[in-house]
């Protein structure tokens, strides 16, 4: 997978810590600050990285993928390398 700084794509990232919980990832906070980042900045894609190396099914991203991000018109990109210095747009 390329490294989000060879990507030429508008990312949007954010870190996300809160894995293995029972709470569905679209109402987690950082999940909904990415929604409002995503509408607000337009942007293509949600980049997702994750220091446990949890795979894409078990983050439930396939479900917030199809339910949220596409009817936004976006996608997401997933990372679990933990080495990326992750901003968010002001």
């Amino acid at each position: 997978m390329e490294r989000a700084s060879q990507l030429n794509l508008e990312l949007l990232a954010i870190y996300s810590e809160v894995i293995g919980d029972v709470e569905p990832i679209q109402e987690r906070d950082e999940m909904a600050e990415a929604l409002r980042h995503i509408e607000r900045e337009e942007a293509d894609y949600l980049l997702v990285t994750n220091s446990n190396r949890i795979t894409r099914s078990q983050l439930g991203l396939l479900l917030f993928e199809e339910a949220i991000l596409k009817p936004l018109g976006a996608k997401v990109f997933v990372c679990n390398e933990a080495n990326f210095t992750l901003k968010l747009p002001k």
